[in-house]
């Protein structure tokens, strides 16, 4: 792969990418920027700000963000390589159904079991790795609900949204980019290696080695690279100085910066790109997404229009006056032209009809206005209302001509029942909606939950005056 295909100039134009990545460490931090495509932005900038620990975040955060570097994207997304980050395993029989509350507080209750350290005012994420043995691990990655909290607060301040934090190391896809059935990775990462395996028998696997706790961790690595056996691609990540390394195929040093490109590349295009994050992303959901900037600008549009609009029927009754003006007097002067009056009195009543449609397009327009600036706020009200308690709408992206909403349900019949339900609403407001479709993503026995799409069609103003139309009794 030719690293200079992986960095595309910034159009100057284009003051803010769409996403920044900040790849932290305890000595340098490292910015990328990306398109929604994941296609990196420019050079990847070396920073001289550092982080010795997870609470330290905010501050570093805030040097990062500050005005003495470039504007930051509309989404920002930070990897630190100090985060800390485990792999449980608890009972299957246990976990098996049960609430994602109730499995947070069982992989809390066995963070503070195998650690010492209390987890009680931290946000916890976690992340289904397998069973075996009668045994599911989950990967999990936490931080202090305060630091969480500053962190959201900081980027909302600079207008940035939160995309998520974790931990830089477990991506689970090869940095060479090769589609191969097996491979193996091993990272090396201060505190901790992180080996990660994918086989055609046993699918994805993982193991998280603390080398600070564990004096004998170069044998476990060549255990694990002999239980793994022949793969069709080995490769190593040295996040770290290390005395020990296992030999692979291909070795990736983060030092380096053609190593440091692919590496961010790969996870650029991941977080754009991927239907679901394949890491432990400290990023709570939210039930309604709240920046609604792209649909007040699509109402502020349709005022502009409606204006537009109302200056044109004011051209054309004007014009009509005139010519009507112009054939009342050919009419008093021209006895002897009866044809040709005729044929101007027929335009004459074309006209009048035309006026009189314009006319009423006149009176209707102050009410299409306000209405068409209470839409989105219409729109957002019948989402709130409609949506059950275990249907969450994730975005709601404004097109060209219509509005896209994405979410996820546990169930697939919610989905409809939210459709039917804001149905005659949208229809109201001069929007057709498309039948949703829905895609199982297979995390529970039941196959759910169902991430769902569905489009609001927009029907322009003059399909919104007559929805309108009909609307009134």
């Amino acid at each position: 792969m030719d690293i200079k295909q992986l960095r595309i100039p910034l159009p100057k134009f284009l003051s803010r990418p769409a996403h920044t990545l900040f790849y932290i460490t305890e000595t340098l931090t490292f910015r990328v920027d990306f398109d929604r495509k994941g296609a990196v932005l420019g050079d990847i900038q070396s920073i001289e700000v550092a982080c010795k620990s997870s609470n330290a975040l905010p501050g570093t955060l805030e040097l990062l963000l500050s005005d003495d570097h470039p504007k930051a994207g509309r989404k920002v997304w930070l990897l630190y390589n100090r985060l800390p980050t485990y792999l449980l395993s608890l009972p299957s029989v246990q976990v098996e159904g049960v609430e994602a509350e109730v499995l947070e507080q069982a992989l809390q209750f066995e963070y503070e079991g195998m650690t010492g350290h209390s987890a009680g005012k931290s946000f916890l994420s976690h992340r289904y790795i397998g069973s075996a043995d009668e045994m599911t691990s989950y990967w999990i990655t936490l931080v202090a609900q305060e630091t969480l909290n500053k962190i959201k607060e900081i980027l909302h301040k600079k207008h940035c949204q939160y995309g998520g934090l974790c931990h830089c190391g477990g991506l689970p896809e090869l940095i060479s980019g090769n589609d191969v059935p097996s491979w193996f990775r091993i990272e090396y990462w201060p505190n901790s290696v992180f080996m990660l395996a994918k086989t055609p028998e046993l699918g994805l696997s993982m193991q998280i080695i603390h080398s600070k706790q564990n004096p004998d961790w170069e044998l476990e690595v060549d255990q694990w690279v002999l239980e793994i056996g022949e793969v069709d691609k080995s490769e190593t990540l040295i996040g770290d100085e290390m005395e020990y390394m296992a030999s692979t195929d291909e070795n990736y040093k983060l030092s380096s910066d053609g190593a440091l490109v692919f590496w961010l590349s790969v996870w650029a295009r991941h977080l754009a790109t991927a239907d679901e994050i394949a890491v432990p992303l400290l990023n709570p959901h939210k039930h309604l997404n709240k920046e609604i900037v792209y649909m007040i600008s699509s109402g502020l549009a349709a005022a502009l229009l409606c204006g537009a609009h109302f200056s044109v029927n004011w051209y054309f009754k004007q014009d009509y006056e005139f010519k009507a003006q112009a054939l009342s007097n050919l009419e008093g002067e021209s006895g002897n032209l009866s044809k040709t009056i005729t044929s101007l009195r027929d335009q004459v009543d074309k006209l009048r009809k035309d006026v009189s449609l314009m006319e009423k397009n006149v009176d209707q327009i102050p009410a299409a206005l306000t209405a068409l600036q209470n839409r989105p706020l219409s729109l957002l009200d019948a989402l709130a209302r409609y949506s059950a308690d275990d249907l969450v709408i994730e975005q709601i992206t404004p097109e060209k001509d219509s509005i896209q909403i994405t979410g996820y349900a546990l169930k697939p019949y919610l989905v409809n029942q939210l459709t039917t339900r804001i149905d005659p609403v949208v229809s109201k407001l001069g929007w057709t909606l498309e039948p949703a479709t829905k895609k199982a993503m297979g995390l529970f026995e039941d196959d759910g939950p169902w991430q769902f799409e569905f489009a609001l069609i927009d029907q322009g103003l003059e399909g919104f005056i007559h929805a309108k139309e009909k609307a009134q009794p």
